[in-house]
């Protein structure tokens, strides 16, 4: 994607966030910062990429507003082209609009509405990666649909695409896609026959049995179970819930919101004792992400688990080996 957006530009700098994921290939490696081991001894990686903070909704300033909090990280958005990266000299912001990898995170609207309309300020495409959260995972097809008024110039797309077989897309305006003629940026493997099938199976499917509104639905459902859940188990810190997306941080106690990865790692080994496969982002915070064709009772059933998982870690009851356990 970074690739067309330099091609269209003729620009060479790229920003993108702390604490994202955009994949493991060189380029994509280079965007993400969410992973120290992502990039330990694969160095040099590419150049002109500039990482920014990525807004945090849960450790705010004292009294702080989300108004103010858009502001202080629009702020910090735009420190580097303050001082050391022409706006002029810039191609794309890349940006996931709710994080997968970083904690299931929602940035402000207002925030993102900014970064926005400073891109369009200076002519820098602004491309959204929907791998981890599109194809109805947040309640709606794209997540940047949760923010009204935005039009990516540039939206990459994978993971739920084909339904599990390997299959991603780029999807942008005919004039950046252009951009590059061929035999430039093309694969061997790319767009297969039976992934592109299976691709087109899985759009029937979300269609035919209306998964993006059950996602959205059972969302719901899941957000009030987990605020249940927070009123019992003190070590809740944050509930973070997307359609069927959720990010629920665990804390040593909600005063200080210090991150609490040995416990994250004893919930999800009791939890896989029990049956239910989990795991943390950032080593505190629980991955909920089931299947959209996940079953009431099923669901029931993983939030019934993860009580009883909570529980006995709280109460030291839970064996499992030495180390951190999850992504």
């Amino acid at each position: 994607m970074c690739i067309r957006d330099r091609a269209y530009t003729n620009r060479q700098y790229i920003v993108a966030y702390t604490d994202a994921y955009h994949g493991s290939t060189y380029g994509s490696m280079s965007l993400s910062g969410v992973s120290l081991n992502m990039v330990r001894k694969m160095g040099p990686l590419l150049p002109g990429i500039v990482h920014v903070p990525y807004p945090d909704c849960y450790r705010t300033l004292p009294h702080e507003t989300e108004h103010e909090l858009a502001l202080r990280y629009f702020e910090a958005f735009k420190a580097p082209f303050d001082s050391y990266l022409p706006a002029e000299e810039t191609a794309c912001v890349i940006i996931e609009p709710i994080q997968g990898d970083g904690g299931i995170r929602k940035a402000p609207a207002e925030y993102v509405q900014l970064v926005y309309d400073f891109c369009h300020q200076h002519g820098i495409l602004f491309a959204v990666d929907e791998v981890n959260q599109g194809m109805g995972r947040t309640g709606k097809m794209w997540s940047i649909q949760n923010f009204p008024g935005i039009r990516p110039d540039l939206m990459s797309v994978g993971k739920s695409l084909a339904s599990g077989l390997p299959l991603s897309a780029v999807i942008g305006r005919r004039e950046v896609m252009e951009s590059l003629a061929a035999p430039a940026h093309t694969f061997t493997t790319a767009a297969n026959p039976v992934c592109c099938a299976a691709a087109l199976a899985t759009i029937d499917v979300l269609a035919d049995e209306q998964l993006v509104a059950r996602s959205a639905n059972y969302g719901r459902y899941a957000k009030e179970q987990f605020l249940a859940l927070q009123q019992r188990h003190p070590k809740i810190g944050q509930v973070r819930m997307y359609g069927l997306n959720g990010g629920i941080e665990l804390v040593t106690d909600r005063q200080s919101q210090q991150p609490d990865p040995d416990f994250a790692s004893d919930v999800i080994y009791a939890a896989f004792e029990r049956g239910v496969v989990m795991i943390t982002l950032k080593g505190n915070i629980l991955r909920f992400q089931p299947p959209l064709v996940i079953t009431k009772t099923q669901l029931d059933t993983a939030l019934t688990v993860l009580d009883e998982a909570m529980a006995a870690a709280e109460q030291g009851l839970v064996k499992r080996p030495r180390g951190k356990i999850g992504w």
